[in-house]
């Protein structure tokens, strides 16, 4: 509870915030359905939600040389900030400072706050989700948001079609250091990223790519090569 209490004053001071502008960002995360996926308000319904995840997880709050913290998270991808509660039943929902500090984890990856460069050159900076990192290899995810404009009806038949908030991921890879390569959950991607090896050939015959975890588990057996 001390160390909880103590985050928070942090992050009271860290970002300036009074009681009443919780409350009103509680207020604005309750509104998104006015907005377009310019910005603009709307009094059109908004189907979807902002969330990665609806419910709070359990998860904590890691910083360098300080106690971890145990707290509850929600990650918003469309206005890319991370929530946390002390307890589920909590009615206060704090809001975490966007800075390289602090690391959360959660079970299975963590979120962190970077600016990144990718193979290409492009420069994304915001929350990543960490699902693996070693020595030599780093594998990312990137939550990606849109709201997708509403859609009225073209014949008598059909019913309008209200604004939807989508949420995608992309996925990128580092190994031994080198900028990050975006891939796909595909063994192709995979196959072209990792030195080849007859270990790693018979691998991929015998294994499927499909999701996080496979990834991570082909991760593991690479690493266990060398």
């Amino acid at each position: 509870m001390k160390n909880f209490l103590l985050t928070v004053l942090f992050f009271y001071t860290y970002l300036g915030f009074s009681q009443n502008e919780i409350n009103n960002y509680v207020t604005l995360r309750d509104q998104l359905k006015v907005y377009n996926e310019n910005g603009q308000k709307i009094n059109g319904k908004l189907d979807g939600s902002p969330y990665l995840t609806e419910d709070f997880s359990k998860g904590k709050i890691l910083q360098k040389g300080k106690e971890d913290v145990d707290v509850f998270f929600r990650y918003n991808v469309l206005q890319d900030i991370v929530e946390i509660k002390q307890k589920p039943s909590q009615n206060e929902i704090f809001i975490l400072p966007r800075t390289e500090n602090f690391e959360f984890k959660l079970p299975g990856y963590s979120f962190f706050f970077k600016k990144i460069i990718t193979n290409e050159g492009e420069v994304i900076s915001g929350y990543h989700i960490k699902y693996y990192q070693s020595e030599d290899i780093l594998f990312i995810g990137e939550p990606k948001s849109k709201i997708t404009a509403a859609q009225s009806a073209t014949t008598s038949y059909e019913k309008d079609k209200p604004s939807k908030i989508v949420i995608n991921m992309d996925y990128y890879v580092s190994l031994n250091g080198n900028p990050l390569t975006e891939i796909r959950l595909k063994e192709r991607d995979f196959k072209n990223i990792l030195p080849s090896s007859k270990e790693m050939k018979q691998y991929f015959s015998d294994h499927k790519i499909k999701d996080i975890e496979d990834v991570k588990r082909m991760f593991n057996y690479y690493e266990s090569l060398n």
